[in-house]
């Protein structure tokens, strides 16, 4: 046998695992179909924690020096670390700005998929002189098979370490106070006759010309720093709703820490004129369209006015 040959068939079933996570990777994104579910529900289960226990002992999956990791001892090992890994990345997940969704935790069993088979590969082509057949007057030695009782010694020691980090992860999320949805708060203020602002008392009707002090508010619960924009438009409907005419009135810009409040005070004065025109507030934690809407923004706000 070739030494190609043999380093391919050594690393054969790294190989296979390698194709396996690429494919359901790319189903995760590319496919709704039942492919998805058929692809990675095999990789959840075993592609991840095979490639992390070949990783740690990449000596005890080969064909070529005798070395056999027993079939039902190698799939309980698998399914095991896989779904340890699996908690422990939806658990940690929470503490990260991604939420947890198919494509992040995929993402990240596939990183460690890809990575622990790559150190496995590594680790088993490195040794492979040290492995192969050696003749010594004449005969040939092959390394010792290790015995069985130390292989399902091997297994009980893995599995029982995977199933301790599962728990811990999980107590240290039981421990740890919810931290709820991520969402932005926005509201629009006035002031009150005894100074205070209030979320009432907006008003319904001005001239043009006109001006009236105004107050809104953003709250960031995002658990991250964001940017945000506030855009203020005034808009002329039809009867139907639909905008047939817009001003915008005013612009603002600013960063917000993670559980802190933005209070903008700023003035409005009328561009248009008409009955039930929408005094509209667009929120916007990103880049802001070239034509801002109610459709495109993230958060938003209106009052009516009839401008005269």
């Amino acid at each position: 046998m070739s030494r190609w040959s043999a380093s391919l068939l050594r690393v054969a079933d790294l190989v296979a695992v390698i194709l396996l996570t690429v494919l359901a990777l790319a189903a995760t994104f590319l496919s709704e179909s039942l492919l998805r579910t058929v692809v990675t529900i095999p990789f959840l289960f075993f592609a991840p924690g095979y490639s992390v226990v070949v990783a740690m002992f990449p000596h005890r999956r080969s064909s070529l020096d005798g070395e056999q990791l027993f079939g039902s001892e190698a799939l309980l090992l698998g399914i095991a670390t896989s779904i340890a890994l699996a908690i422990i990345v939806g658990v940690n997940l929470e503490y990260t700005v991604w939420d947890i969704a198919a494509a992040p935790v995929m993402v990240a069993l596939s990183s460690i998929a890809l990575l622990a088979a790559s150190i496995g590969m590594y680790r088993r082509l490195s040794t492979l002189n040290e492995t192969s057949p050696t003749t010594f007057g004449g005969s040939s030695y092959r390394a010792k098979t290790p015995n069985i009782g130390d292989s399902i010694q091997l297994s009980s020691v893995v599995v029982a370490v995977a199933v301790l980090v599962a728990v811990l992860s999980v107590g240290a999320v039981a421990l740890d106070p919810p931290r709820g949805e991520r969402y932005t708060e926005f509201g629009l203020l006035t002031e009150a006759d005894n100074g205070t602002l209030v979320a009432d008392n907006y008003p319904s009707e001005m001239s043009v010309g006109d001006q009236e002090t105004l107050y809104f508010t953003v709250t960031n619960r995002e658990m991250q720093p964001k940017q945000y924009t506030v855009v203020i438009t005034l808009v002329a409907t039809n009867e139907d709703g639909e905008a047939i005419q817009r001003a915008q009135l005013d612009s603002f810009r600013n960063e917000v820490a993670a559980e802190e409040t933005w209070r903008q005070e700023h003035t409005v004065e009328p561009l248009l004129s008409g009955e039930r025109l929408r005094l509209t507030y667009l929120l916007y934690d990103g880049p802001v369209p070239e034509q801002p809407t109610a459709q495109n923004s993230y958060r938003e706000l209106h009052v009516w006015l009839d401008v005269s």
